[in-house]
């Protein structure tokens, strides 16, 4: 999808390239693409260095990733289902100070990870992912699901996947178009191979038509 947004005043083009899709084409990702994005945010600032951020992944087929899911609202379920991974966000809300082993309330422990969401999505894009943070999820329910250990809270849920087509692929889901299917690099254009996402919609009455009769008329 082309980039037609322009900055006010001068940046890398990093910065206005980066957007967060609702639609995905439905391309897995490995554990280790995905650690490459928790990597960066490792190099995140954070108050004293105390690193207070926490991340619990979830790839497509893991017991996790339903669950994850299901704590989503619908709407957010609809689109995020045909990400790669999702990443539930934490922070540890407690801190040791430079000398000390006794760890004492970090105020600072949610804004710190939000800079780390911000290095994961940077490198998301960089990388030729979207990443697309949320909020609209029962934060109860996935916490349960991730296991998470007390005095740390639950700031997002980040869904990240593929987006070369978020563009068409939203169009077409606005007009009623079904995500059927992903046929891997089978399409050659800007000097590689793309994935070419299937996706369908009945017309008229579709599947809850009868069968037509033995003689192949319609009944």
């Amino acid at each position: 999808m082309r980039n037609t947004r322009q900055a006010d005043h001068p940046v890398d083009a990093q910065f206005t390239e980066r957007w967060s899709p609702r639609a995905f084409t439905g391309e897995a990702m490995t554990e280790a693409e995905v650690m490459a994005l928790l990597e960066a945010a490792r190099w995140a600032p954070s108050s004293n260095n105390g690193q207070p951020w926490r991340f619990a992944i979830a790839l497509r087929g893991d017991p996790l990733w339903d669950a994850l899911l299901d704590s989503m609202n619908p709407t957010n379920r609809s689109w995020a289902a045909h990400a790669g991974a999702i990443v539930a966000v934490a922070s540890y809300q407690l801190a040791a100070r430079a000398g000390s082993e006794a760890a004492k309330p970090n105020a600072m422990h949610a804004f710190d990870t939000g800079a780390a969401w911000a290095y994961l999505a940077m490198q998301a894009s960089l990388s030729g992912w979207a990443a697309h943070g949320m909020g609209g999820f029962d934060k109860e329910q996935a916490a349960r699901a991730i296991r998470l250990p007390a005095e740390h809270s639950l700031q997002m849920l980040a869904v990240i996947g593929d987006a070369d087509n978020a563009g068409s692929i939203g169009v077409h889901a606005a007009l009623g178009f079904e995500h059927c299917g992903v046929l891997k690099a089978a399409g050659w254009k800007f000097d590689r191979w793309l994935d070419v996402v299937l996706m369908q919609r009945s017309l008229g009455h579709g599947h809850a038509r009868p069968a037509p009769a033995s003689d192949g008329l319609p009944a």
